[in-house]
């Protein structure tokens, strides 16, 4: 009779391990999955998409939102106010120029006639109102390094020219 209980201890024993190793295997293609999707929701595009729902969702339009009539444009009508609040809840920057800087880094162009001037449109059709997960397939642009050793002019003419002492 002991070793029967013991048998039975052992199976329900070893059931239980066999739970956990699923469970743990589980866990683990569940984890692969979810750093997937984190990478894609950590850029910024993605941040920028949930930003503006969520702003639309709690009413702070009159900071940032939208534009109307374009469902891949949207505008910071006052950018002290969403540097102050909004930002911080969403973005790594914490100066408006770097959030700009990535607006244009992201392909964004920046809407300069209308009532809509100031804004900000991708046109490619990867970030569209109401569909996040086109996000995914927007692409950053690379940033060109400059060699060691070169600096960057602006010329007369308005050019920006590599200036580079180096008389090899």
């Amino acid at each position: 009779m002991h070793s029967y209980s013991f048998a039975s201890a052992n199976l329900a024993f070893n059931d239980t391990v066999i739970v956990r190793t699923l469970e743990s295997n589980r866990r683990i293609i569940m984890a692969k999955a979810s750093r997937i999707s984190m990478k894609q929701s950590n850029t910024f595009p993605f941040r920028l998409h949930e930003m503006l729902d969520t702003v639309e969702r709690e009413g702070a339009e009159d900071v940032v939102s939208w534009i109307p009539g374009h469902d891949s444009a949207f505008k910071v009508h006052k950018p002290k106010q969403f540097v102050e609040t909004i930002m911080p809840r969403f973005f790594q920057q914490t100066k408006y120029k770097s959030f700009q800087r990535q607006c244009n880094l992201w392909g964004f162009e920046r809407l300069l006639h209308g009532p809509e001037k100031g804004g900000y449109e991708h046109q490619n059709g990867f970030f569209v109102r109401g569909n996040p997960a086109l996000v995914s397939k927007m692409e950053r642009r690379k940033v060109k390094r400059r060699p060691a050793g070169a600096s960057a002019v602006q010329g007369v003419d308005g050019m920006i020219v590599n200036n580079n002492n180096n008389n090899n």
